[in-house]
């Protein structure tokens, strides 16, 4: 009985010992969204771990797809010096455009929203911003498309 009581110390104090980890936070997220058209919300996050996790909730009552996964440490640590740089600057592209739809595609750095593309934007975003977006988009769908 004193050895299982010894034991069970040791094991309560080890425990306690060990640092709890800090969660991963996200540094990038990708949320598409046409509940008119009848389609799926789909989000895409990217933490700064690496791991990542897509969800895809239907339009109906079905079971929400859930995948999540991690990129290659070299992959992360390009992308994450690429959002480190860019800035989210639109620039004017020389046309003014006021439709409006209710699909949207809205991007987030660090929790906020960078980038809505709703309806025909008049802007695009500056080169380093623009380098990143299309870059963590990339690594992002070939994490979590399932190959056919």
């Amino acid at each position: 009985m004193m050895t299982k009581t010894v034991l069970l110390a040791a094991l309560a104090a080890t425990a306690l010992a060990i640092p709890a980890q800090a969660a991963p936070q996200p540094i990038f997220s990708i949320e598409k969204n046409d509940r008119k058209a009848m389609q799926p919300k789909r989000t895409v996050t990217l933490f700064d771990d690496g791991s990542w996790m897509y969800d895809e909730v239907p339009i109906d009552t079905g079971a929400t797809i859930h995948r999540s996964g991690t990129l290659a440490a070299d992959t992360t640590k390009t992308l994450r010096a690429e959002l480190a740089a860019a800035t989210w600057t639109p620039e004017p592209i020389g046309i003014t455009c006021h439709a409006i739809t209710s699909a949207y595609t809205s991007y987030r750095a660090a929790g906020k929203e960078v980038l809505r593309v709703q309806g025909c934007p008049s802007y695009k975003l500056d080169e380093h911003s623009a380098k990143a977006l299309a870059d963590v988009d990339a690594a992002l769908a070939a994490a979590w498309v399932t190959p056919k």
